[in-house]
């Protein structure tokens, strides 16, 4: 039973517009765990690692059960009432603001400062050197900013999340289809 909605999960990697039961939510999450979690044993006792010492075949995993657990969790999202539009304000925007201030911050940077041209190198000492206060202040205005987003990005996650393992499904049918736990169960 677990696996067969295990497979369900991957059966349905590209369908966003239905619903997945908590169970079948909860078991995609959970197995694939466990498997990235033996994954990344075996990455380490065999040591298939990259330079930098990340794991290279649970990242494949990952990689590969991205497109899938995003489904099942849009999905779930859908079984506990909420729309696309719900999804859109709580993570798609403030990753596209995110992206969008760090892009900003990089762009007045590079525009202001060619690159290494603000770096001064002594010795081991490193000091900023041409920077004047109100640059100093837009600069860190738009980090500031891109972390407020960032933040909220984060705070959406872990939301939605929590929303999708404990909120009970909507009885009866909605716009993305029956309960899957048939009516009675809900």
């Amino acid at each position: 039973m677990i696996f067969a909605t295990y497979l369900q999960g991957w059966q349905k990697y590209v369908k966003f517009n239905q619903r997945s039961s908590r169970r079948e939510y909860l078991n995609f999450i959970i197995i694939n765990l466990i498997i990235v979690t033996i994954l990344s044993a075996i990455d380490n006792k065999y040591n298939l690692l990259t330079a930098d010492k990340i794991p290279i075949t649970s990242n494949i995993f990952n990689s590969i059960a991205l497109c899938p657990s995003l489904a099942i969790w849009v999905r779930r999202l859908h079984d506990a009432g909420y729309n696309n539009r719900w999804i859109l304000k709580f993570i798609v925007y403030p990753f596209i603001f995110t992206i969008l201030f760090l892009v900003i911050a990089v762009v007045f940077l590079y525009i202001n400062y060619p690159p290494y041209s603000f770096i001064e190198n002594s010795h081991l000492e490193m000091k900023v050197v041409g920077f004047e206060s109100q640059q100093v202040k837009i600069l860190l205005g738009l980090l500031l900013i891109a972390g407020v987003f960032n933040i909220a990005l984060i705070y959406g996650v872990i939301v939605s999340s929590f929303v999708a393992i404990f909120k009970r499904s909507v009885k009866g049918s909605n716009e993305y289809g029956p309960n899957p736990l048939n009516e009675n169960c809900a």
